[in-house]
Parts: C-alpha cells; structure tokens; sequence
C-alpha cells in the first residue's frame, strides 16, 4: 500500500506543480481567468494570481516528498475541494468557460473534464490517508534504485493519465 500511495500523491503533485508552474509565467491570463469568476473583488483577485501558483507549487512539493504527513493531504484536499467547487458551478450552470488550469501550457474548459480530474486527484489522496504512508526519500533509501525508478515513472504515467482524462473530458 505504501508504494500505490508513493505513486498517487507524487502524480498528483506533479500535475500540481505542472499546473503552478505554469500559471506563473502567464500571470496576467490569470488574473484575466480570476475575474471571469466574478465572486471576489479586484484587489483579492490581484494577490491570489500570485499566491495561489505558489501554493501550488508548494503543496505538489509537499506531496512529492512528505506525502506521509497528513497535513500534506488535508491542504491538498482542500485545494482539490475548491476546484471541484469551482468546475461544479461551471458544470450546473451549463458554461463552458476558459479555463487557465494550466497557464498556456494546456488548453482546458471549466467543467465535466475539470471536474472528473479534480475527483481523480482528491482519489489520488485516499491511499495515503487511509493506509500505512510512505514517502519518496523512504522509498529511495529503503529500496532498490530500481523500485525507485519504477515508482518515479509510474507516478509521471498516473500525471499523464490525470491530464489526458481532462483533456478527452474537455473535447468530448
């Protein structure tokens, strides 16, 4: 159980920090994307296009490398929570909006797609709270380098497969 949560959370933390990353080299997008929202005031707007990449950033590192502490996963959980809220709306409200997820690097919609990778990422997260955690420096040091390696590569598989289920959502 604690190589499948050592794969989840380092796949989620890595279309985390795709996401994050990404946002902060089109700040201005963001900020465009934050007021097509149209529930927070220009002032808040302007500082979580700044805070909110870096809390991304900083929650992917988090579960990349502590994902045994359950701290990790509650703030992760509630990020993944305010983003199915948000796909929620756009999904009730039958809008089918811009969304900037992923700064220019990925082209996304607001709804069904974002919220079908929300829920996979939040799902991402139940191995390692329910079960015995571990993380990837344990990995690395309790285990062969190639348990090591297989674990990496099949962590950027599962970020793949959690982009790509947006993507087919986003256009079908």
């Amino acid at each position: 159980m604690e190589i499948v949560s050592v794969i989840f959370c380092m796949g989620a933390g890595l279309v985390l920090f795709l996401s994050g990353v990404s946002k902060f080299f089109s700040i201005q997008e963001n900020v465009s994307e934050l007021k097509l929202l149209n529930v927070l005031s220009t002032r808040l707007i302007n500082v979580l296009s700044y805070f909110l990449p870096l809390l991304e950033i900083i929650i992917a590192i988090c579960l990349i490398a502590y994902s045994k502490f359950i701290i990790v996963e509650i703030f992760a959980g509630i990020l993944f929570l305010g983003f199915v809220f948000i796909h929620l709306d756009a999904v009730l409200g039958k809008k089918e909006e811009k969304c900037f997820c992923f700064g220019k690097f990925i082209k996304a919609k607001h709804g069904f797609g974002g919220l079908v990778q929300t829920f996979l990422l939040l799902i991402s997260l139940i191995p390692s709270i329910v079960g015995s955690s571990a993380n990837l420096y344990d990995i690395f040091t309790n285990s062969e380098h190639m348990n090591f390696a297989l674990i990496t590569f099949s962590s950027i598989l599962w970020s793949i497969i959690l982009i790509m289920s947006r993507r087919l959502m986003d256009e079908w």
